[in-house]
C-alpha cells in the first residue's frame, strides 16, 4: 500500500468512527431507584463530609406529633420509609395531616404568615402549612436530588437538595392534591436517607432560612 493509499484509509476510517451514529449516540444519566439497604453514592470522600442531623439518635415516638404516627401506621409505604420530624416541633405552629398519596405527611399550621390555603392557592397571611415533613410514594433518585440549585452530602450517604419551589421540572405535590403559586416564597427540599428507599420532602412556606432550620432538626421516629 502506498503512502497516499494508507493516509486515505486512515482518513475514512476517522470519517466512519465520528460520524452521524458516533455524534447523536448519548449516555442515559438516569440513575436508578436504589434499593432499601442501597446507600446513595457521595461524590466525595466521606471523611471530609459532615454527620447527617438524623444519624446520631432516633426521636422516641412519644415525642413526634401524634398525627404524624396515625399517618404512619396506615401508609402504603411505611416498610420502605422511616418517619422524620423535626425535634422541637415548629415553634408557634400546629400539626395536622396533611394529603399524600402512597406516603404519609404532616403539616404545620401557624397563625399568620405566608402559607397555602386549602383551595390551594398562596395565601399572604393565612398561615395554613407554613412547614411540612413528607414521606412520598416515590423511590429516592439520586439524580433528582442533584437537580435542585443546592445540595448537600453527608456522611452516612444522606442527600439533600433543596431551594425554591419550582427549581426543578420534577416538582413532587406538597400537601393536598395543589402546589402554591410562582408568587409563593416557598422553599422544597427532596431528601434521601439510607436504607430508606423513599423521596423525604420538607418544606418551608416562610424562608430558607428557617426551611434549613427544620432539616438540622430533622429526626428518624422510633416505630411505636
Amino acid at each position: 500500500m502506498t503512502r497516499r493509499a494508507w493516509l486515505g484509509s486512515i482518513l475514512l476510517l476517522t470519517v466512519f468512527a465520528c460520524g452521524p451514529s458516533a455524534a447523536t449516540t448519548t449516555v442515559s444519566t438516569t440513575t436508578p431507584l436504589p434499593e432499601p439497604t442501597t446507600s446513595i453514592a457521595a461524590t466525595t470522600s466521606t471523611d471530609a463530609l459532615e454527620p447527617a442531623p438524623w444519624a446520631d439518635a432516633f426521636l422516641p415516638a412519644n415525642a413526634a406529633p401524634t398525627t404524624l404516627i396515625d399517618q404512619w401506621v396506615r401508609a402504603d409505604n411505611r416498610s420502605t420509609c422511616s418517619m422524620l420530624a423535626p425535634e422541637g416541633g415548629v415553634e408557634g405552629a400546629t400539626p395536622r395531616a396533611a394529603n399524600f398519596a402512597g406516603g404519609w405527611a404532616v403539616a404545620w399550621d401557624a397563625t399568620d404568615g405566608p402559607g397555602m390555603a386549602a383551595d390551594g392557592s398562596y395565601c399572604e397571611d393565612c398561615g395554613r402549612s407554613a412547614v411540612g415533613v413528607a414521606g412520598t410514594g416515590v423511590g429516592a433518585q439520586e439524580a433528582v436530588i442533584r437537580s435542585w440549585p443546592n445540595v448537600i452530602e453527608y456522611a452516612d450517604g444522606s442527600l439533600v437538595g433543596y431551594g425554591a419551589e419550582g427549581s426543578i421540572g420534577a416538582e413532587i405535590v406538597v400537601d393536598d392534591p395543589f402546589t402554591s403559586s410562582a408568587d409563593s416564597p416557598t422553599q422544597l427540599a427532596y431528601i434521601a436517607i439510607p436504607p430508606n428507599d423513599c423521596l423525604y420532602n420538607v418544606w418551608s412556606r416562610r424562608s430558607e432560612s428557617e426551611l434549613l432550620d427544620v432539616i438540622d432538626r430533622l429526626r428518624l421516629v422510633e416505630a411505636p
